[in-house]
């Protein structure tokens, strides 16, 4: 997930630079937000179901850049509203916001650190 900004060539200074959207969402830190995956999916994602073929029973959020393919999984199916699951306990839309937030941020921060830009 990228968040700068794109600069296209031939745009002139006139062009005037889209405002950040701010987001609702609290800030919360790594602690917390790993007792809201705990609470939210460790439920049907734990070590015993692995339901869809994912644990999250050993998840902390400062360290999510380190398995950056379970942190993307979790961004698109909590952005699409596909998780928690219809009937299951969710969180409110300030938390499930905050928890992507964190999850994006940490993601983006580990890949501008350690770019990887494939096979020549």
């Amino acid at each position: 997930m990228y968040d700068g900004l794109l600069l296209v060539a031939g745009l002139g200074s006139s062009a005037a630079a889209p405002k950040p959207v701010a987001s609702h969402a609290p800030v919360l830190t790594a602690d917390t937000q790993t007792k809201i995956v705990q609470q939210y999916c460790v439920t049907c994602h734990n070590d015993t179901m692995k339901t869809g073929g994912l644990t999250l029973a050993a998840f902390d959020a400062a360290r999510v850049a380190e398995h950056p393919a379970v942190g993307e999984k979790m961004i698109r199916k909590l952005r699409a509203g596909m998780m928690p699951p219809a009937g299951a306990p969710r969180p409110d839309a300030a938390t499930t916001e905050s928890l992507v937030t964190w999850l994006e941020g940490a993601l983006d921060r580990q890949a501008a650190a350690h770019p990887n830009p494939g096979r020549p």
